[in-house]
């Protein structure tokens, strides 16, 4: 697996500020994220923000954009709106990526890459 790839799922994956699940659990699920009708069922749905590196790719932290390392507050940020299996497994399943601000077309496909290795090997089908 790509090196910035398998960061990127440790970030999405782990506990602790700056880790996805961390963010998720602060966030409200079904608001401005909405719902998912899908397979005869309706997902409430959530979003995630991250900073990430404009060139490779890399993830560097979950988090609203004001709560950003001061390290961070320069980059991209990218939004993943995620599907949650609840009540079920409570997984999770991201739907949509939005990047916003500039890019490379190899950091978009990292970011692209991440969220399939993610939803193949740690989401829930849909």
């Amino acid at each position: 697996m790509n090196p910035i790839i398998k960061q990127n799922i440790k970030l999405m994956t782990g506990a602790g500020r700056g880790h996805m699940p961390s963010l998720l659990m602060q966030e409200s699920m079904g608001g401005n994220a909405g719902k998912l009708e899908a397979n005869g069922k309706r997902y409430p749905c959530s979003a995630t923000n991250f900073a990430f590196d404009q060139n490779t790719g890399e993830i560097k932290c979950f988090d609203n954009p004001q709560n950003w390392p001061m390290e961070y507050r320069g980059l991209p940020r990218g939004v993943f709106r995620i599907a949650i299996d609840f009540p079920g497994t409570a997984k999770y399943h991201i739907i949509e990526v939005h990047i916003e601000g500039h890019s490379t077309t190899e950091a978009k496909e990292i970011i692209d890459l991440t969220v399939a290795e993610y939803n193949q090997v740690y989401g829930f089908n849909l």
